[in-house]
């Protein structure tokens, strides 16, 4: 839901900074989940609530939960 204006460039800023961190360890992160996420006024920024990663079980520590 958008209600009025919004910081359009704080929004792109945080977008790109999330995808770079989920591209720099896709090897780590099985799943991000951001939610909600408030922009704010042009001007005032842009910022998660909330927000969860799950990592891949490696690097929770679980290898032995892979074995077959």
């Amino acid at each position: 839901m958008v209600i009025g204006p919004y910081d359009r460039e704080a929004v792109v800023d945080a977008l790109v900074a999330v995808g770079q961190m989920a591209a720099d360890n896709s090897d780590a992160i099985e799943a991000l989940d951001i939610n909600p996420f408030v922009a704010l006024s042009p001007g005032d920024g842009a910022y998660a609530l909330d927000a969860l990663a799950v990592l891949t079980p490696a690097d929770r520590g679980l290898e032995q939960w892979n074995s077959s």
